[in-house]
């Protein structure tokens, strides 16, 4: 079992590191350099193109900034690294680093898949589709069917 290093510190709030610890996921494949397993640094990034917004607070290990992101689906991996399954890891990469990966993996998740409810929800409150009673969000339909015709 997995354990959270207790040098590891969670934080809410981004920090400025000259060298943070960049956990990259594409969905939940890690990227890591191929010859150590070693984190994608700021330089590998930049031959990215990586969208600086794209990142979350992670936390501290070691006093080290560890921060999360996400990358497409259909992206490739830069010259010397590839991207690697989590699971794939284990043995082969630090243990504690491992685990603070699994936290980081958790956060480019929730990061991803909800960094627009707010505008879908203001879109389908404007169709009629959810509607407000008070803090509370109602949809007023049992069912909801949908047809998509192609062509």
């Amino acid at each position: 079992m997995l354990r959270t290093p207790a040098t590891f510190v969670s934080l809410l709030s981004a920090q400025e590191h000259p060298d943070p610890l960049n956990f990259v996921f594409r969905g939940d494949e890690l990227l890591v350099r191929q010859s150590d397993l070693a984190l994608p640094d700021n330089a590998t990034l930049n031959q990215l193109g990586w969208p600086e917004q794209r990142f979350q607070p992670v936390g501290l290990l070691d006093q080290r900034y560890c921060r999360a992101g996400w990358i497409d689906k259909g992206a490739v991996a830069c010259d010397g690294h590839a991207f690697r399954r989590l699971r794939s890891l284990f043995g082969a990469m630090d243990e504690g680093l491992l685990a603070v990966a699994g936290r980081a993996y958790q956060i480019a998740n929730w990061a991803r898949d909800y960094k627009n409810v707010h505008q879908d929800v203001a879109a389908l409150e404007a169709a009629g589709l959810l509607m407000r009673e008070g803090r509370k969000l109602i949809a007023p339909w049992d069912e909801v069917q949908a047809s998509v015709m192609l062509a």
